[in-house]
This record gives structure tokens, C-alpha cells and sequence, in this order.
């Protein structure tokens, strides 16, 4: 997980079934080919943060790279791709996956519930358009459980943002991570910035039914300044799980 979440055009993230938010461990990061590309590499396992033994809770490594394919002088127009992978070992001998619709407090939509695996290895593709106010973000990501009793599934999501700038300005992007930056308002009234996103989770696979989210949102965004955002959402929800349907209006 990269970027600052706050300042993404949609106010929450789809993807989160696939990414630890918090961890404990080593990394190390850089540049390569005058900043149009970056690397990163880590371990993780957080055992005793949650008590466990070594032994029993799973070791993580994930990894990113990231090319900075074109940018203009101003940094107004630019295009980045970037891959990453990760392998996941299981806790305490399973594997889970879940996720919610957009509400923390909510049950989860999507879950498997616990897998019996050794580990999970995850690979995942990025791209971020952007000219002048306009831009479009991307993500996939596939998840393969190495779970012999569950015939080793495997499961995917994905997501397609559009972005527009009513106001005129862009996200910056960051050279030295690889990501787009918060918008800097070019006025004192700040800068407004309308997105729509579709996506899908799809924990649905062999003997595992977690079910499949269909999930569509309207974003509003107000940037006051550079540390203050508000914004309005609004969109659906639809879930196939376990042999129901059924579909949930979101705003927010």
C-alpha cells in the first residue's frame, strides 16, 4: 500500500483484501535512471505485536518497481507504470482474505474465511495517466493460495478511477516513490476535483466462496489547501455470495 489515502480521488480503497495496511519489518528503497525509476524490497512478519511465535506467524516479502514512462517540464502531463509482487505466509497455518464495501464499521462483503494454506503469492500491475486535470488510475492484482485441501484457489480485483480537475490543477508526482502526491489549489477557494470509479473483487474460486463485489462510485472533492480535503460520495454495491444477490446504495 502506497500514497497517502486521504488525498486519492475515491475515499476509500477497493483493494484492500490483498495488502496488510500496518506492519512490522525491514525495507529499502531507491532510484535508478535519473529518478524515472524506483525499486523497493522488504521482509515483515509483526509475531509479537499480536503475541504469537515466530514459528507460527507468517513471514512477508513484498516488492515494487516503477517506471516513469514520459512527464512534461511542468510535470503537468506524465505517464507511470509500475509491477509488484508478494509473498504472504500463512498465520498460524490459514489464509484469509475479506473486505468491506466502504464503511468500517460494517460487515465484511467479501470473505473467504479461514483457508488452510502454508502461503499466498500475490502479483500486481499499476498505471497512472495524467494531462493536465485530467487523469486515469489503475490496479490489478491476483492472489494465488497455495491451499492443497482447497485446490488452491486463486482470486483478482481491480480498479479503473477518472479524474477531472474543475479547477484546473494535477497531482504531482513524487519521483522518489513513485506515486502521485497530494494537488497543490492554484486558488483561494481551493481546488475541486469530480472522479468516478468502477471495481471488482472477485474471492470466488474452486471450493472457496467468498463471494463477488461489483462496487461503483461518484466522488466530489474539495481541497481547501494542501492539508485540508472534504468531500461527498456516493454510488452501489453489488454482491454475489454463496448463492444470494444483493446490492447496497453508498453514500458518504
Amino acid at each position: 500500500m502506497v500514497g497517502d489515502a486521504a488525498f486519492l480521488p475515491s475515499m476509500e480503497r477497493i483493494l484492500n483484501p490483498f495488502f496488510t495496511s500496518r506492519d512490522v519489518g525491514l525495507s529499502m528503497s531507491n532510484t535508478a535512471f535519473n529518478k524515472r525509476m524506483t525499486y523497493s524490497t522488504g521482509w515483515f512478519n509483526n509475531w509479537w505485536v499480536h503475541g504469537k511465535d515466530f514459528d507460527t506467524a507468517g513471514n512477508h516479502f513484498a516488492s515494487r518497481v516503477t517506471g516513469l514512462v514520459s512527464i512534461n517540464e511542468d510535470g503537468s502531463r506524465y505517464l507511470h507504470v509500475g509491477a509488484s509482487a508478494r509473498y504472504s505466509g500463512a498465520d498460524l497455518g490459514v489464509v484469509r482474505l475479506r473486505g468491506k464495501a466502504g464503511s468500517n464499521v460494517s460487515s465484511n462483503y467479501v470473505d473467504t474465511g479461514n483457508i488452510p494454506a502454508s502461503n499466498q503469492k500475490e502479483f500486481a500491475l499499476e498505471a497512472l495517466w495524467t494531462r493536465d486535470g485530467y487523469s486515469i488510475l489503475t490496479e490489478y492484482v491476483r492472489s494465488e493460495v497455495n491451499a492443497t485441501q482447497a485446490a488452491n484457489p486463486s482470486f483478482y480485483g481491480f480498479y479503473i478511477t477518472g479524474s477531472w480537475f474543475i479547477t484546473g490543477e494535477h497531482r504531482p508526482y513524487d519521483r522518489n516513490v513513485g506515486f502521485a502526491r497530494r494537488p497543490i489549489p492554484r486558488r483561494h477557494l481551493g481546488a475541486v476535483e469530480l472522479a468516478a470509479r468502477y471495481a471488482r473483487l472477485d474471492l470466488d474460486n474452486k471450493s472457496i466462496h467468498g463471494g463477488v463485489m461489483d462496487k461503483g462510485l461518484l466522488d466530489l472533492n474539495w481541497f481547501l489547501n494542501r492539508r485540508w480535503k472534504l468531500g461527498v460520495s456516493g454510488g452501489f454495491a453489488n454482491l454475489d455470495r454463496a448463492g444470494l444477490n444483493g446490492s447496497s446504495t453508498l453514500t458518504a
